[in-house]
């Protein structure tokens, strides 16, 4: 399945979704220039746990069309917490791409 990774920039990501929110940090680390350890992942404004897979969000609307949002957990908030920093210390401006 193909779905739809944003943090300033959006593009698309083949997943497995057998595989955990976790596995799919680490491959977009990389891209983001976030390490996988400090990401929320959202789906619907709503925190992702790291430990589950991505077929238990089926559930809940993950989809071929879903829009999963990265970004830079605060500094001392647990993982899933659900909020989002800049990335990367850079300064957020408007997003392009359109």
């Amino acid at each position: 399945m193909v779905v739809i990774v944003t943090d300033l920039d959006s593009f698309p990501v083949e997943v497995d979704l057998l595989k955990t929110v976790k596995d799919l940090s680490e491959q977009v680390q990389d891209v983001i220039g976030i390490p996988a350890e400090e990401q929320a992942v959202l789906l619907d404004g709503r925190p992702l746990d790291p430990t589950k897979t991505l077929s238990s969000y089926e559930s809940q609307g993950l989809n071929q069309d879903s829009l999963l949002v990265i970004g830079k957990r605060p500094t001392g908030q647990a993982s899933g917490s659900g909020a989002i920093g800049q990335r990367g210390g850079q300064s957020q401006g408007a997003a392009g791409g359109e």
